[in-house]
């Protein structure tokens, strides 16, 4: 048992930590590889060779979804949620209806060090933790025993994450409850903590400041779009995505987990009740819903999905569209991303290169001055600017 494991997930694991949490020996631990990616880590004299782990492990199992949802455009009627968020506000949306059906939300939310980790939230003011993206693997650490306590317990249960994520809790319960509802998010791939913690210490010492907070997808200057905000101790500073060297490589597919480039996931039948991302191309797709304060893609995949999806319509405005139109920009409903080459040796001197130096040899942004002239253009300027080429 332990030879298949220790043969499988070099590339396969998803570091879910199902495995670990469903263990009856407790024989199983997440450990920190050389890129700093959680793997499973056996302890041999514990072992009793029960395959529970086996079992459990989602990436080993058949993908429980079966067919592809509904498909609809949608954004929240209130401006606040909508600036708040990343896309259109859905999971927002989302976690108010279980909060208000004395529920409880899980979430990633970066801690006071700048580690992402899945918290659970139980009131409204503490949606603020769990909004917006994070390009950065999340921890799960025990939240899905946490969740299953709740469960059991009879209370609403909305669990939100990647889709493997979603599939670790799945196979971890082994059984449907009628109290959860899984939102699994269209995930490009994840970097590690670990080349999160040295580019924020980076940063700090390149700015002379300590980092509050770090927003991967502010509206505040650009709307919606790929500009970051980062709150320092004396300052803010604001970016656009494709010109920071660790934003540019997650863009770019370079800095992901393997199990990310052979991803079961990447596909329109999808693991949660709801599906949620941005639609990318609703300017082309469905003009008239384009608003730059953000729109959400939204797949309803289950019958549960549909009957929380007519609960909150007072709440949004949606739009019908199709799985054929949302792929046009969302490639990871078809395919995961390529891997490139330099994945094969990206990590390699990560704690070996003072990472200036790690920076210009792996991450270097390297755009052309016109670019960085075009980055600058807001988006509704480069519209207008289109119509009259045309």
């Amino acid at each position: 048992m332990i030879n298949m494991i220790n043969n499988y997930i070099t590339v396969q694991c998803t570091g879910c930590r199902a495995c670990e949490q469903k263990c009856p020996k407790h024989c199983i631990e997440m450990k920190d590889n050389q890129e700093g990616f959680l793997y499973p880590h056996v302890d041999i004299k514990q072992c009793n060779n029960c395959g529970f782990c086996v079992k459990t492990c989602h990436q080993l199992a058949e993908n429980l979804a079966k067919e592809v949802g509904e498909v609809y455009a949608a954004r929240a009627k209130d401006d606040e949620i909508l600036l708040k968020s990343s896309s259109g506000g859905m999971f927002t949306i989302l976690a108010q209806y279980a909060l208000r059906n004395e529920g409880i939300v899980y979430g990633c939310a970066f801690d006071k060090n700048m580690v992402a980790r899945h918290v659970m939230v139980d009131s409204l003011k503490g949606l603020d933790r769990l909004r917006g993206s994070k390009y950065v693997q999340s921890d799960t650490a025990d939240t899905f025993g946490q969740a299953k306590q709740f469960l059991n317990k009879g209370m609403m249960v909305l669990y939100s994450g990647t889709p493997c994520q979603i599939a670790g809790l799945k196979s971890y319960l082994g059984r449907e409850y009628e109290n959860l509802l899984t939102a699994d998010l269209i995930c490009h791939g994840v970097p590690s903590q670990k080349l999160f913690n040295k580019y924020i210490t980076w940063f700090e010492k390149k700015t002379g400041q300590r980092i509050i907070k770090f927003d991967f997808r502010s509206k505040d200057k650009n709307k919606w779009g790929l500009m970051y905000k980062v709150q320092l101790s004396n300052s803010e500073k604001y970016k656009m995505g494709f010109l920071d060297p660790y934003y540019k490589s997650f863009l770019e597919g370079k800095t992901y987990r393997e199990c990310c480039y052979h991803c079961k996931y990447a596909t329109a039948v999808r693991i949660g009740d709801i599906t949620i991302a941005d639609y990318w191309g609703i300017e082309k797709q469905h003009p008239e819903f384009y608003t730059d304060k953000g729109v959400s893609l939204i797949l309803i995949n289950t019958q549960k999905g549909r009957q929380v999806f007519d609960k909150i319509k007072a709440d949004i405005l949606y739009l019908k569209s199709t799985v054929e139109q949302a792929v046009l920009q969302n490639e990871n409903l078809r395919k995961p991303v390529r891997r490139p080459v330099v994945r094969d040796s990206i990590y390699n001197e990560i704690d070996n290169l003072e990472f200036s130096s790690y920076i210009n040899k792996y991450l270097s942004v390297g755009l052309q001055p016109m670019t960085r002239i075009k980055a600058a253009v807001p988006y509704k300027v480069k519209l207008v600017i289109k119509k009259i080429l045309r």
